[in-house]
């Protein structure tokens, strides 16, 4: 069973330190922005991934005898993410300093920054929703895929509308 559940730990492992970077990257807007849709969504973003960090390392603990992932430094890239290799990490950690010292206009790099952020989300969530043995990963994964397609939507709409 452990084998098969291999694809979930590492789904976990790579989702805690991606929600973090999230997190971060709204907390900087929450300071920087100055348009407050950007800070709204910032407080969905934030009321949406800190609970869902506090799932998945409760399910790591409880599927996987423990609670601890991988740093935003070295967040491990799910096999069969698009350009990635097995052995693949990404420092989240340096995305988030990006952001933390982007000049202006900081609403459309935070656009920009998140845009792509939730887009390699997505992805991993599409992966899960395929390959993942435990339901609650895929249920988690669908909800990502939903939230995280409708926040890219709108913030597409804010920046063709606020050229």
């Amino acid at each position: 069973a452990m084998e098969d559940s291999s694809f979930d730990q590492m789904f976990i492992d790579m989702m805690v330190p991606h929600h973090e970077g999230a997190v971060a990257m709204a907390e900087i807007a929450l300071e920087r922005a100055q348009r407050p849709e950007i800070k709204e969504m910032s407080e969905q973003i934030l009321a949406a991934q800190t609970p869902e960090i506090e799932q998945l390392r409760a399910w790591r603990s409880e599927w996987f005898g423990s609670s601890e992932t991988p740093g935003m430094a070295v967040m491990p890239m799910l096999h069969n993410m698009p350009g990635m290799n097995e052995a693949q990490t990404m420092d989240m950690a340096a995305e988030v300093e990006l952001l933390r010292i982007a000049p202006e206009p900081f609403d459309l790099a935070f656009i920009d920054a998140m845009i792509l952020h939730h887009q390699s989300a997505i992805e991993a969530a599409r992966l899960a929703e395929a390959q993942a043995t435990r339901p609650e990963i895929k249920e988690m994964a669908a909800n990502i895929i939903e939230s995280q397609q409708s926040e890219i939507d709108q913030m597409n709409t804010w920046r063709e509308t606020w050229q």
